[in-house]
C-alpha cells in the first residue's frame, strides 16, 4: 500500500500530480494516481491517498510522483498555495531493496548462488537475445538461517618428496560436508579435480588434510572445494 498526504492548490487543468509505478527498472512507468488542477484555488487543506499496490506484488517497483504540464494554460508562480505538495510518504508492507548486485551468465540457463551474508536476498533472472535485454521474471526470496561454511589453508603446502600435503580449517561446519583438491598449472587457466588426493580429518569437523603427489610437476597451483 502507498499512502501519502498532498494538496493540490492553484493548477490548471493541464497540470497534473501523478503517483507512478516502474517494472522494468524506470524505462517505462504506469500511473496509480492521478490528479488535474480545477484552475483555481484547489484543495482547502491536506488530505490523505492510499494506493493498493496488490496488483505489483512479488515484483521489483520503483515509484516517483511527477507534476506534469500537458499543455495550454498554467499558474507558473513559485509562492505558497501554487503547485502540488506532499508529505507523509509511505509504503507498508513491502521490503526495500538495496546493494543490487548483477551477475551475467556467459552460456547456459542456470547458475549458482553463493550468499555472503545471514540475510535475505531476492533473486531475478532476465534474457538477454542479442541487443536486446528483457524484463525481469518473477522474484524469489532466499533467506539464509545459518551463517555459511568458510574454508581457509592453514600454510603453503609442505611437499615431501613426491607428495603434498595441503592443510585446511572449516569454520561453521555442515554435517555431510565432502571436499575436492581442485589444481591447475596456471590460476588463470583451467581447473580440473584431483580425484587422487586423499583427505584426513586431524580435527573433527574443523581441520583437515589434503595429500596427493605431484606427478612430477614443477609448478602447480590449488583451492579446496567444499560441497553440502
Amino acid at each position: 500500500m502507498l499512502s501519502f498526504s498532498k494538496l493540490l492548490g492553484y493548477a490548471s487543468s493541464t497540470q497534473v500530480a501523478k503517483a507512478q509505478i516502474s517494472i522494468d527498472s524506470g524505462a517505462t512507468w504506469q500511473d496509480v494516481w492521478t490528479q488535474a488542477g480545477n484552475g483555481g484555488s484547489g484543495d482547502a487543506a491536506y488530505s490523505t491517498v492510499n494506493v493498493s499496490l496488490a496488483a505489483f506484488a512479488g515484483q521489483n517497483i520503483q515509484l516517483r510522483f511527477a507534476y506534469l504540464f500537458q499543455g495550454g494554460q498554467y499558474f507558473p508562480q513559485t509562492s505558497t498555495g501554487v503547485g502540488l505538495y506532499l508529505d507523509n510518504i509511505a509504503v507498508s508492507s513491502a521490503s526495500q531493496l538495496s546493494n543490487p548486485v548483477t551477475t551475467s551468465i556467459p552460456s547456459g540457463t542456470s547458475f549458482q548462488f553463493n550468499p555472503t551474508s545471514m540475510i535475505s536476498y531476492l533473486l531475478q533472472v532476465r534474457g538477454h537475445i542479442n541487443s536486446r535485454v528483457l524484463n525481469w521474471g518473477p522474484a524469489l526470496i532466499v533467506t539464509v538461517g545459518a551463517a555459511l561454511p568458510n574454508l581457509q589453508v592453514v600454510s603453503s603446502p609442505t611437499i615431501v618428496g613426491t607428495q603434498v600435503q595441503m592443510d585446511f580449517t572449516v569454520a561453521n561446519y555442515r554435517t555431510g560436508m565432502t571436499f575436492q583438491l581442485w589444481k591447475a598449472t596456471d590460476p588463470t587457466g583451467t581447473w580440473t579435480q584431483d580425484t587422487s588426493a586423499t583427505n584426513q580429518t586431524l580435527t573433527a569437523n574443523s581441520k583437515f588434510r589434503f595429500t596427493t603427489s605431484t606427478g612430477g610437476a614443477s609448478m602447480l597451483y590449488y583451492r579446496v572445494k567444499a560441497s553440502f
